[in-house]
């Protein structure tokens, strides 16, 4: 049960008010860092994942005297949105976006980071991928994945690129936890706690195969009860969180494909 952790003090200097829930997400955050465990924030979209990590980054920064820097890896179409938000929201926070083709690189990074002390460092899965050697030797306080379902195909060089980095604290932000396979969580956890599920192949031995071969409640309880503690998540419907959304109302529009398009298809 993830009510009543220790009550946080929302950093001064955040330019926003957070939602109830919001804080909930915030204090939770500071409550598994301090246990030294990762976090998986897995709130729908829309609900502010993004507004509770900088809220957590400025706390870490302001009351933890945090020198090192953090990473927040995100998909390339959110770099703007993470730039405009953090600007906005925590305007105090010293960032650097390592992206581009005029990005700094390998000791010339380091450098940076030394000399100038951001308190983060912006980057994408794909630039991360490619500077991995350079990064996997910075010291980071966290190490931070928005849509860490990037990261889900675990034979991938990304993926295995990504969960080589190391930080005090491992946080990843997705809405789908997991989208198709139970491979894709397996992923996840092994960026935020590498060993907890076990190897790759004992846990398909323990859970994927009676799971999605078998559909086994009972397995699926104890990995459930497995998960839990590191997992947040909280969906738009949930009563307690007082959205009072209208219902979705959806219209459905036609379009006839040409002759052209049609043939090709």
């Amino acid at each position: 049960d993830k009510k009543g952790l220790p009550a946080v003090t929302v950093p001064a200097n955040l330019q926003a008010e957070l939602r109830p829930y919001q804080q909930e997400g915030f204090e939770w955050l500071v409550f598994m860092r301090e246990q030294k465990f990762g976090a998986c924030l897995a709130d729908d979209m829309g609900l502010g994942k993004t507004i509770q990590l900088i809220t957590y980054i400025l706390h870490t920064v302001n009351v933890l005297q945090e020198q090192k820097p953090t990473i927040i890896i995100c998909p390339t179409s959110v770099v703007g949105n993470w730039q405009k938000e953090i600007a906005r929201f925590a305007p105090s926070l010293n960032v650097y976006t390592h992206y581009g083709v005029k990005r700094l690189k390998d000791e010339a990074l380091k450098q940076y980071v030394a000399t100038e002390k951001p308190h983060i460092i912006l980057s994408t899965y794909g630039t991360a991928t490619q500077d991995v050697e350079t990064l996997e030797q910075i010291d980071w306080a966290t190490v931070a994945l928005d849509e860490a379902q990037n990261i889900k195909n675990m034979q991938t060089l990304q993926s295995k690129s990504i969960r080589k980095l190391k930080g005090g604290h491992h946080i990843a932000l997705t809405g789908t936890p997991v989208e198709n396979r139970l491979s894709e969580l397996w992923a996840i956890f092994d960026f935020m706690h590498k060993g907890y599920l076990g190897s790759f192949g004992k846990f398909s031995e323990q859970f994927i195969l009676p799971i999605e071969r078998d559909e086994s409640e009972p397995h699926k309880r104890i990995l459930r009860a497995k998960i839990q503690p590191f997992l947040l998540r909280r969906t738009k419907r949930d009563p307690e969180l007082m959205l009072n959304l209208p219902e979705k109302q959806e219209t459905q529009e036609f379009c006839p494909l040409s002759t052209e398009q049609a043939a090709l298809y």
